[in-house]
């Protein structure tokens, strides 16, 4: 309710030497968390700034190593909302358009053109941001299997957003 993250390990997968996040103990008014296995924790804090944990990260097997696509979100501002897949950040900001980060090995970061956005996605090979008028962009590329046409996609539920 404070705003304070905390982190507790799931060996479940990673066995004794998982990772121990106890940098986010010093996190405060933090409203929202973006996490990913393979990605560091991600924090959206009251102010509209967002905070990330280390880049260095530690494999299933203990080994330390560092983030190929740590995020860098420092100049970054007026943030409603945020949504990561581990290799890159999206962050919605509260004029209606969208800011990036991490990797982009298949374009899934060309979003500079989009505007009017209330809801984002980020997925390991595609970003997708809603309009206001409930249609759908996509920033990215599918590899060998085609994308999606959303031209169909009309008059999707716009979620109510209070700034």
């Amino acid at each position: 309710r404070d705003g304070t993250v905390y982190v507790a390990d799931y060996n479940k997968f990673y066995g004794e030497n998982a990772t121990s996040y106890d940098e986010v103990a010093n996190w405060t008014d933090v409203v929202d968390i973006a996490d990913e296995v393979v990605g560091p924790i991600v924090g959206l804090k009251s102010d509209g700034t967002v905070v990330c944990s280390k880049d260095e990260l530690k494999n299933p097997y203990g080994k330390v190593f560092n983030n190929p696509n740590a995020f860098d979100t420092s100049e970054w501002k007026d943030i409603i909302a945020i949504s990561q897949n581990g290799h890159s950040l999206l962050g919605l900001k509260r004029d209606g358009t969208v800011v990036a980060t991490g990797g982009n090995e298949h374009n899934q970061l060309d979003i500079s053109d989009w505007h009017d956005i209330v809801a984002i996605s980020a997925g390991g090979w595609i970003s997708i941001g809603l309009k206001s008028d409930g249609t759908l962009v996509m920033a990215g590329d599918c590899g060998n299997i085609d994308l999606p046409d959303l031209s169909d996609m009309k008059d999707l539920y716009v979620p109510t957003i209070k700034y």
